[in-house]
């Protein structure tokens, strides 16, 4: 059984087929349609009133698409960890990724983002008031267009290690400044598995401490990669019986499209390794003054 994203939807929706289930993404991609496919043996498809979720003996991956009209996105997001928390009881959050409508607008004084974000940091705290930091797991938050809040998540019976970047203040640290609640996600998540060990970086920009850095794209692109580099390293350090990486796959997310051919030139030139896996997809970034912003899920 599959897990799609499919990038490039008309519309946000998820989809029920009799071989996968699929997230309909509107977020372009950058020079063809998209599919993701993940693949989770032997499972089957599940849904209650809100979620959609596939479950086999060690995964547990889900989906929702919520319209924004109907609620504020503090409560919406305060309400949909709870179910989230809920629906994957006895199972360990390992990755998030989460599309939002109009990431950077303002919304009654506060910028949808950061309105999103003290809605989610209020449902860790609330579900897990002893040390909520701890069990953050790896996340992306990027614009999409429409009025839908998307999310999609994995979970697994495997505990994770969450790791943090020496070079950057802990999201779930930011100052005030950022927002009345800081973001609730850990720079990446480590999960030994059998036979493999995954690691999951979440969204990664041009960030050094809590500040943004590079004022070029090539900048940009630099500090970022050097962020993914040393979640790499964190990840061999916490895990050195870990095999080397036979699978990387990038996300990489780009707010304006025109700027799409030159960030693929830089990375094809200075940081594509054989075998890595890019798909480009267009997307608001979660702070205006950035232009780019990558992830990374690898595979032993």
């Amino acid at each position: 059984m599959d897990f799609t994203f499919e990038f490039g939807a008309q519309a946000a929706g998820v989809r029920v087929q009799a071989d996968a289930l699929k997230l309909l993404l509107p977020n372009g991609a950058l020079g063809a349609q998209y599919q993701e496919h993940w693949h989770f043996p032997q499972g089957r498809i599940h849904q209650n009133e809100r979620f959609h979720w596939i479950e086999n003996e060690s995964h547990l991956c889900g989906a929702i698409c919520l319209s924004i009209e109907a609620q504020d996105l503090e409560s919406l997001a305060r309400d949909l960890y709870r179910d989230i928390f809920a629906l994957t009881q006895g199972w360990h959050l390992h990755r998030l990724w989460q599309f939002i409508p109009d990431i950077n607008a303002d919304t009654n004084g506060l910028e949808n983002y950061q309105a999103y974000n003290k809605g989610r940091s209020e449902a860790f705290a609330i579900q897990y008031p002893d040390a909520p930091d701890a069990l953050l797991p790896a996340a992306s938050a990027v614009g999409t267009t429409g009025k839908h809040v998307i999310l999609a998540f994995i979970a697994g019976r495997h505990s994770a290690t969450h790791l943090e970047n020496p070079k950057q203040t802990p999201a779930y640290r930011y100052p005030e400044k950022y927002g009345p609640r800081p973001p609730s996600f850990a720079r990446a998540t480590a999960v030994d598995t059998d036979p493999k060990d995954t690691l999951y970086v979440s969204g990664t920009a041009s960030i050094r401490g809590s500040e943004n850095v590079g004022d070029s794209l090539e900048a940009q692109i630099a500090t970022t990669f050097e962020n993914i580099g040393i979640m790499q390293t964190e990840f061999s350090k916490h895990h050195p019986e870990a095999k080397p990486s036979s699978l990387k796959r990038y996300r990489v997310y780009i707010r304006h499209p025109k700027d799409f051919p030159r960030i693929k030139s830089v990375i094809d030139k200075e940081y594509r390794q054989p075998g890595d896996v890019f798909s480009y997809l267009v997307a608001d970034i979660c702070r205006a003054e950035l232009d780019i912003e990558i992830e990374l899920t690898q595979s032993s």
